[in-house]
């Protein structure tokens, strides 16, 4: 974690504030309850638009509506939304990976049926942004990675790190590539999809700047289970969060 870069994420919060035009703040009578008491989507959905402002972002399964600087809803448009939002929510109280994750806000969110889960606001992450802040540049970020938890997992071809990659991920202060490593190997996540910027992004943690991971709620099982696997190399959570 790179408490240094503080300002710099400061910065960048402000100008994508700036660039984002929200259409209206939450209304003061929304009401969790009364959505998780709808029974169809397309009363949430409309409930959703009413109260919440149009979606900040699409994907095949879930939308995603702001409530405000700090959290996000994200609406299950079906059995794969649905199924990701379970993920998501039971990642949401492990205690192991939430370093990792957007917090999950388990008091405000459908915890019995997963219509619709809240969680985390965070700030996009591009290439660039990589080399501070996690000390490597985006290429070499995914390279560890990739090639460590194939290693660990007995893929053939692939061998593990040398001394001075494992310096890189391991000793140098900063063990977001170590984090992320365990997490792909303990829960199943295909590393180069966890990996891709458009499934990462950045916000501030006890005067900290960390790198988190967007898409939780989707790993090999909802891959293998509601998408194709030529789809499931495609998937990206970007497009629920952020489009």
């Amino acid at each position: 974690m790179r408490n240094f870069n503080i300002d710099k994420l400061d910065k960048i919060i402000k100008e994508s504030i700036n660039k984002v035009v929200l259409k209206e703040a939450m209304k003061f009578n929304f009401s969790f309850t009364k959505l998780e008491q709808m029974p169809s989507f397309k009363q949430r959905l409309e409930y959703c638009k009413e109260m919440l402002g149009v979606p900040i972002g699409r994907g095949s399964s879930r939308l995603v509506f702001q409530i405000d600087d700090e959290k996000c809803l994200k609406l299950a448009m079906n059995r794969k939304g649905l199924a990701q939002n379970q993920v998501e929510a039971q990642n949401g109280n492990d205690y192991y990976i939430q370093s990792l994750i957007p917090k999950y806000y388990g008091e405000l969110s459908d915890n019995e049926n997963y219509t619709y889960i809240v969680t985390e606001y965070v700030i996009p992450v591009k290439e660039s942004d990589f080399e501070w802040l996690v000390g490597v540049d985006y290429y070499t970020f995914q390279d560890l990675i990739r090639k460590e938890v194939n290693s660990i997992n007995g893929l053939k071809g692939w061998k593990g790190l040398d001394a001075d990659e494992i310096n890189l991920v391991y000793e140098n202060g900063d063990n977001t590539m170590a984090e992320i490593i365990d997490y792909c190997v303990n829960y199943n996540v295909n590393p180069i999809e966890i990996t891709d910027p458009r499934n990462l992004g950045m916000t501030k943690r006890d005067g900290n700047v960390i790198l988190v991971i967007l898409d939780n709620g989707f790993n090999d099982d909802i891959a293998n289970q509601y998408y194709s696997r030529k789809k499931s190399l495609r998937h990206s959570f970007r497009n629920d969060f952020f489009t």
